[in-house]
């Protein structure tokens, strides 16, 4: 059982913060569900290679990396530990993280948010 099991048997956790349903947590409702429309805020973790890395290199290490991912004792410990692998390489993880970026930057924009 994870942490955030343990938390939602106990009643202590109301909603997750994804745009979805999480597979592990089915009973807990989105903060879209509960009233907080266009709210998603993803915890993520990847990796990443210097910008010259050359194409053949990155295509080998897409590969490595995602067949690890979804082994079933890769599955089993994202699993425990609340985590869940999203399939994104490449470009579309470089895109990802492009938008994080620019939606966390317009956050502390229109929010007046200064770094001291």
């Amino acid at each position: 059982m994870t942490l955030s099991k343990d938390v939602a048997a106990q009643g202590g956790l109301e909603s997750v913060s994804k745009a979805e349903r999480v597979a592990s947590l089915p009973d807990v409702p989105t903060l879209a569900e509960t009233g907080l429309v266009k709210y998603d805020a993803d915890i993520f973790y990847g990796l990443v290679a210097p910008a010259k890395t050359p194409p053949a290199v990155m295509a080998q290490l897409i590969d490595m990396f995602t067949a690890a991912a979804k082994t079933p004792e890769a599955k089993a410990k994202f699993e425990q530990l609340g985590l869940f692998a999203a399939d994104r390489c490449g470009a579309d993880w470089g895109a990802y993280l492009n938008k994080q970026v620019a939606d966390y930057a317009r956050i502390a924009r229109e929010s007046n948010i200064k770094a001291d």
